[in-house]
Order: structure tokens, then sequence, then C-alpha cells
């Protein structure tokens, strides 16, 4: 009997159309060849999700079935991509600490429906919910707070900066005062409160989803009185 741990699928090509083969440029200029690519699929959840089963056959790609992918994550012979639907538990955690590059369902569904490459991102990517926002936060003193705020959104695709500046699109505030509050509303810039970030990644498994959908809004900040810019 095969062992369920670690089981291999290559799709057959006649029904893939979706190519995420990438090239890579070398410091002299030229051009390397890609390195071969893969899906891992971690843990029963993902393995018996029929809509991320289907999405899978849309690429080119060999997927490999593992509990965890602990061991396939410290070889370096392939451009591995680990697709796993938790990003909290003991797994999650032991991929992020050996480098891997972990993406959540939703990432590949949404890839696999556009026909587009599977998003690439130096941290581990759940879904594409804040993708392009630029995420500053204010008044908040509890550093555990903070960080898992700033997880939050890195997990669905923003960025963050410390500093206030015109490119931010969004301020995160936890009081209405402060410098970068005020400048905030000089600008125009929407702020918003924490519960805005916990309410769309609630919704991190709603496909195409996007943080700044009129019903995922309504979470500004009691006392902005700035246009919401969505």
């Amino acid at each position: 009997m095969a062992d369920r741990s670690s089981m291999l699928h290559v799709p057959d090509s006649s029904t893939c159309s979706v190519s995420v083969i990438e090239t890579f440029a070398d410091q002299t200029g030229g051009v390397k060849a890609p390195m071969e690519k893969r899906l891992v699929i971690v843990g029963e959840d993902c393995r018996r999700n029929t809509k991320l089963q289907s999405a899978l056959k849309m690429f080119q790609l060999p997927v490999v079935y593992e509990d965890t992918g602990v061991e396939i994550a410290e070889q370096s012979e392939h451009d591995t991509v680990f697709v796993l639907d938790d990003f909290l538990g003991g797994t999650y955690y032991r991929l992020r600490q050996r480098g891997a590059r972990i993406v959540g369902p939703p990432v590949i569904l949404q890839a696999a429906g556009k026909e587009e490459p599977i998003q690439h991102s130096t941290r581990p990517l759940y879904c594409t919910a804040m993708n392009q926002l630029i995420i500053c936060f204010t008044g908040f003193k509890q550093k555990a707070q903070l960080s898992k705020l700033a997880d939050l959104v890195h997990h669905m695709g923003g960025s963050i900066r410390k500093d206030f500046s015109t490119r931010v699109t969004h301020l995160i505030a936890n009081s209405s005062g402060g410098e970068k509050y005020r400048t905030a509303v000089s600008l125009g810039t929407p702020i918003m409160t924490a519960k805005w970030v916990y309410e769309v990644w609630d919704k991190r498994d709603t496909v195409g989803l996007s943080a700044v959908d009129e019903t995922m809004v309504r979470n500004r900040h009691a006392d902005n009185d700035c246009k919401m810019g969505v």
C-alpha cells in the first residue's frame, strides 16, 4: 500500500493551460535556467478540498501530497510552493522557519481562475485581499497586538510602512490623535480600525475578495470624516 504521507501526481499536460515557469536573471545579466517547480499540498483538509484539486489541474506542475512537507522544505533542487490552509499551526511555523514559500488555497484558486502564474511573495501569502495596499499603524501600545496585525496584513498581500507618507494607502489607528492621524486626515487618507483587518481575515477564503470592497470598509475609524477612498 502506498505511503499517503508523500504522494506524487504529475498532471497530464494536455489538460493544463496555465504556465508558471519563470526565468531569473543572474548577476552578469544572463538568464539562468529555471529550477523545476512543484506544488506540495499539505494536510488532509487541502487534500480533500475539491475546488483546490480542480484548480491544480490547470498548472503544468507536478503535485506532491504531504502531511507536513517539512522534509521537502529542506531540499533545494526544486522551486517548491507549499499550499496549506492553516497559518497558525506547528506545521506552518516549521515550514516558515525553513524559508519555505507558502501560499493559501485562495492564491491557487485565484491564479487558476484568471489563468495567471501563482503570485510570488517573499512572505507567506494566504490570499490577495490586501494586494497593493500600503498600511501604516498608529496608537498601538501592545507589541503583540501590533505584531499580529502586521502578520495578517502580510498574509493578505499588503505592505507595511513604519513612517507615514503619501504612499500609504490606509492608516490603521487605535486612537484619534497624534501626528500620523492628523496627517492622514489632512491628506484624505482612509483611517481604519484594527477590526477592518480582522474582518477581512475572517473572510480570507473568499476568492477574489478585496479589503477595499464596500462591504469591508465600513470599519473605518469613527472620528475620520475623510472620504473612504474605495
